[in-house]
């Protein structure tokens, strides 16, 4: 979960990791070669209904070093808040 504020900005980052059995350690899933990443949000917390989506094929998406550490990121506006209520909960899948 994820709490954004009305009018505010927000850069959110995302680490997809790995778990290695039978150790269970954990590492970094290289997305670099990744053709899609798709984020988005809900109004509340009682719709599953996307109010915002982030993609990578449209640049709302990018990596934060080149993704072969995992890392990529968004940025959400204040004026792309406006729709949304206080609290509000997301979900990722690439």
């Amino acid at each position: 979960m994820i709490e954004v504020t009305k009018g505010e900005d927000k850069t959110i980052r995302l680490h997809f990791t790995e778990v290695i059995e039978p150790e269970r350690t954990e590492q970094d899933l290289d997305i670099s070669a990744a053709s899609e990443i798709r984020w988005a949000m809900a109004s509340s917390k009682t719709t599953t209904t996307a109010t915002l989506a982030k993609l990578k094929s449209t640049s709302g998406i990018t990596f934060v070093t080149e993704g072969t550490d995992g890392w990529c990121q968004l940025v959400i506006t204040a004026a792309q808040t406006a729709v949304l209520d206080a609290a509000t909960y997301y979900w990722q899948s690439y």
